[in-house]
């Protein structure tokens, strides 16, 4: 007899989530995704636990009426993109449809969503992967969307979930990924009823820059720019008197994406070498701009990773 075996759909799913779905951080970061492509200028996130018990993410976009709402959770379902070759030309943040389908299958989820044009909004609810509900229900324009006992149906899963405070970190480090680049838009970050921070919307980068992290950084920032051909950069970076013992402070942002680019993490260092003493680092935020299909972003489930045309010309131009 035959050793290999088709899956249960049951079993890909989870499979299919888990790999989308790392953690508490990866909900907040795929949930406040979609609330920056729904065009919200104020974004609330509230988690305990770390995010393991609860998450809440609430916007104030354009909502959705109660077919799209039900829609939205069914896996390979989104308004980002038609046809293959519009994944050459992603201009939002979401794209595959897989975030909220992955979220249902291992979390307790409820959705409440409504339109500007409909008193009446929508509530959509799914636990573990079962069966969809919708009903009407009151509902203030936007989407408010509660995660919960995530990965309670993955025993390893959750079992392999760090602590709470290690969670909540890597929770707050997705919010001000995001935070960074979209500085028009509000962020309020709650975690076990404690305020952690409350961003209102920047008029311009510096002042986000300065709601996170002081005045003594903003002061010592320098700015530069660079043109090449089909990309631009922007870069903020620190100077001789501003310096950290580690790279945390450091940021590298393709077309307002956050991404884990280490060759140009490496190559920023190489350039600024000798400024700062041995293992002092400056803070970095170099923003590089490229058209839609110069960057394929359809890499790496968390979208954290790209791939750039014009990679080794933008080395040289840091450099």
């Amino acid at each position: 007899m035959g050793r290999i075996i088709i899956l249960p759909e049951e079993v890909t799913h989870k499979i299919a989530a888990g790999e989308v779905i790392e953690g508490p951080f990866s909900v907040v970061r795929e949930l406040i995704d979609n609330s920056i492509d729904a065009g919200a200028t104020e974004i609330q996130i509230v988690i305990n636990n770390g995010g393991k018990d609860f998450i809440l993410v609430r916007d104030n976009g354009c909502g959705m009426d109660e077919t799209d709402a039900v829609l939205s959770i069914q896996k390979h379902s989104t308004s980002k993109i038609k046809s293959a070759e519009d994944l050459l030309r992603i201009r939002t943040l979401g794209f595959r449809g897989e975030a909220l389908s992955s979220i249902c299958r291992v979390s307790d989820f409820q959705m409440i969503t409504a339109v500007a044009e409909n008193p009446i909004g929508t509530t959509v609810s799914c636990s573990f992967g079962g069966e969809i509900s919708s009903a009407p229900c009151s509902a203030n324009p936007g989407t408010e969307v509660r995660v919960r006992n995530l990965f309670f149906n993955l025993p390893a899963r959750r079992k392999f979930l760090r602590s709470n405070r290690a969670e909540f970190l890597k929770v707050k480090s997705e919010i001000i990924k995001k935070a960074i680049p979209f500085y028009g838009v509000g962020f309020r970050f709650i975690s076990d009823d404690k305020k952690i921070f409350n961003l209102h919307p920047a008029g311009e980068i510096n002042l986000r820059f300065l709601q996170l992290f002081g005045y003594e950084l903003v002061e010592a920032l320098k700015i530069f720019h660079a043109r090449g051909d089909g990309f631009e950069i922007t870069g903020y970076i620190t100077g001789k008197g501003f310096s950290v013992s580690s790279r945390r402070l450091q940021y590298v942002f393709v077309n307002r994406r956050p991404v884990e680019e280490k060759s140009i993490i490496y190559t920023i260092n190489e350039a600024i070498r000798g400024f700062n003493p041995p293992a002092r680092y400056p803070a970095c935020f170099l923003f590089i701009d490229v058209e839609p299909d110069g960057i394929d972003v359809n890499v790496h489930p968390a979208k954290s990773e790209v791939r750039l045309k014009k990679q080794k010309d933008i080395n040289r131009t840091i450099y």
